[in-house]
């Protein structure tokens, strides 16, 4: 399956907690800016800059488009932005993880 084939279901990712990410991201500051910037960066390389803005101050791919190149069709953004959003909430389940995971071994 492609990225841009792929939607927020296939990721396993409720649209109840795609909101906490969005959430999270319009409200990060420090180090959850650079874990946002991180999951852009690993979505898509060169539309990492254009994703970070969306992510973290809501403006859409249209609001970009009107003061920035954006290399990738608004389809292509919205699944490379779908994939950003993934890459942060694996990031935010391993961060949270117990300092003794995995499980003690028997």
């Amino acid at each position: 399956m492609t990225v841009r084939e792929t939607y927020m279901k296939d990721y396993l990712i409720t649209d109840c907690r795609k909101k906490e990410l969005v959430q999270f991201c319009r409200n990060a500051d420090n180090e959850d800016l650079i874990m946002i910037l991180q999951a852009a960066i690993q979505s898509n390389s060169g539309l990492a800059s254009k994703l970070f803005i969306t992510l973290t101050e809501g403006c859409g791919y249209d609001k970009i488009c009107t003061f920035a190149s954006v290399p990738a069709r608004k389809t292509d953004y919205q699944a490379y932005l779908r994939k950003a959003l993934k890459i942060l909430n694996d990031m935010l389940l391993l961060k949270n993880m117990p300092a003794d995971f995995p499980a003690e071994k028997i």
